[in-house]
């Protein structure tokens, strides 16, 4: 199969042509709404006060994804989706507006990983704390398991490598969020100094 457009993956200029590439994304969106590149991902956010600022959103949408026709350089609407952040006394003021890709409807999310970072809508990291507390428990019995039921000699304590892992990063980057995500990291390191011991 030929190739038409695109950039030749797995060299070194790779990354770099790919930027050039698509970098005029940028000067599409219009007032007010701000577009954040970063590798092969785009984000498009905007203040909605009224609709005029949702449907300028939208427009930036269309134009994207004329621009994308254009250049032959295919979408996929499959892995977007639209989150609408707000206080949590407060309710969004374009619930009825629909936001489109080509044809495709993008669907209303209420939380979203985004380059790794899992939050919801109202800009907490309860759905990465969960995650995290869930695979370190899921590690620390599988660990456990070994050193139990086999004859395996570890270099390190098994603690190190479930802590190591994703406990110590994640209580650091999470160290400034809700004090209830900070414990429940914590409970979770003791867990598994606990089944590990």
């Amino acid at each position: 199969m030929p190739v038409i457009s695109g950039v030749p993956q797995g060299s070194v200029l790779g990354p770099l042509l790919f930027i050039l590439y698509v970098n005029d994304i940028c000067t599409l969106s219009p007032t007010g709404v701000t577009i954040k590149l970063f590798a092969d991902d785009t984000k498009l956010y905007t203040v909605c006060s009224d609709k005029t600022s949702a449907k300028c959103l939208q427009n930036c949408l269309t134009a994207i994804f004329d621009w994308s026709e254009y250049w032959q350089l295919k979408l996929s609407p499959s892995k977007c989706s639209v989150v609408r952040i707000t206080p949590v006394a407060q309710h969004p003021t374009d619930n009825e507006i629909e936001y489109y890709i080509g044809l495709t409807k993008l669907p209303v999310v209420d939380h979203i990983t985004d380059l790794g970072i899992a939050y919801n809508n109202r800009l907490k990291f309860s759905p990465h704390v969960d995650n995290i507390v869930s695979k370190a428990s899921v590690r620390a019995k599988l660990i456990a398991y070994l050193v139990v039921f086999s004859r395996v000699t570890l270099c390190y304590s098994p603690r190190h490598f479930v802590y190591l892992s994703d406990l110590s990063l994640n209580l650091v980057l999470l160290s400034g969020t809700q004090s209830s995500n900070k414990t429940l990291l914590e409970l979770s390191q003791s867990n598994v100094d606990s089944r590990i011991d």
